[in-house]
């Protein structure tokens, strides 16, 4: 799960990815989780920034000029 507070930015989304994978990571080094369970992690990550990117990025991209 992805946590950001305050405004949510594409940066904010970004560092909140960073942060879940380092979370991630340390957990299968040290025997936490398994591969299995990382790679759910790792779709479960992906999926949250996406539906934020969906969200609270790609409604106002046409604002900056940005085509998507």
């Amino acid at each position: 799960m992805l946590y950001i507070y305050g405004e949510v930015t594409e940066t904010k989304i970004e560092r909140a990815v960073e942060r879940a994978f380092d979370r991630a990571d340390a957990q299968l080094m040290s025997g936490e989780i398994t591969q299995d369970q990382y790679d759910d992690l790792s779709d479960q990550i992906g999926n949250d920034a996406n539906r934020l990117y969906q969200q609270f990025i790609t409604p106002f991209a046409h604002f900056a000029g940005v085509r998507r």
